[in-house]
């Protein structure tokens, strides 16, 4: 049951845009919603699949000339948040291997991070608002955040020199909220402010949740993702994720993983 509290301002804001005083309870409200977002999830098992794609760097946000390389089918288990991943077919072929022997980016599920690293205090996050817009048929409050380099919660490792280096960058992006549960159906980040000198290019994320269902219960679940980066050493990387046959985790699902 949804608050009433929660409701009556869901309400209000629904008619116009928020005033500078209801904007904070709002945003107050979509945290709890997003911190609490791990904790909220049933052990589940479902398909992943991962296209990744290569380019050449570019400067700045200019997005490279992708060309697809392969397609990865992974199973993906969640129990007692933690996540679990096996892949089971590269190209649509069974291989054997792991995860951590493949070549190239590892482009795995998020199941709170980004919306912790939005919305945790310590980031400092700014939010303002943007727009009222729909996201799968459902009314969407739409803001901007800006997150500095001295509150940085977003980083990314790279290999240079045969040395595995990280480096956080400040981030804006936007968030879309649900009008009437105050949860979030999108959330979408890039870097800014990177050094020229930098060995990390642009950073760029998308997330879709959608309603899924696992046993008899309806969850808020990564429906798709993109991902995509400029390495000045490695290139540029892209992944779009698709996350499909959400299912209810079982002691015999956690010891075997068919393939599709």
């Amino acid at each position: 049951m949804i608050p009433l509290f929660t409701l009556l301002v869901s309400a209000a804001l629904a008619q116009s845009q928020p005033s500078p005083a209801e904007l904070p309870v709002m945003v107050e409200k979509v945290r709890q919603k997003a911190l609490d977002y791990s904790r909220s999830l049933p052990n589940f098992i479902c398909t992943q699949v991962t296209k990744r794609y290569s380019g050449k760097a570019t400067s700045g946000s200019r997005q490279p000339s992708w060309k697809l390389y392969d397609t990865l089918t992974i199973q993906l288990s969640y129990f007692e948040e933690k996540e679990n991943y096996r892949l089971t077919l590269v190209n649509g072929k069974p291989v054997t291997k792991s995860m951590e022997q493949l070549h190239g980016g590892k482009f795995k599920g998020d199941f709170g991070s980004v919306l912790r690293n939005v919305f945790d205090p310590r980031s400092m996050a700014d939010f303002s608002w943007v727009k009222w817009d729909q996201v799968n048929g459902r009314r969407v409050a739409v803001l901007h955040f800006e997150i500095d380099l001295e509150h940085a919660v977003f980083g990314t490792t790279i290999t240079r020199g045969g040395r595995r280096v990280h480096m956080n960058w400040a981030a804006e992006g936007q968030v879309a909220v649900d009008a009437e549960t105050m949860e979030v159906l999108r959330v979408a980040v890039d870097s800014v402010g990177l050094a020229e000198n930098s060995p990390v290019g642009a950073v760029h994320l998308v997330l879709s949740y959608s309603r899924q269902k696992v046993g008899d219960q309806e969850f808020l679940l990564p429906l798709q993702s993109e991902n995509w980066s400029n390495s000045k050493s490695s290139g540029a990387q892209r992944g779009v994720t698709l996350f499909t046959d959400y299912r209810k985790f079982s002691a015999e699902s956690g010891i075997r993983f068919d393939v599709p």
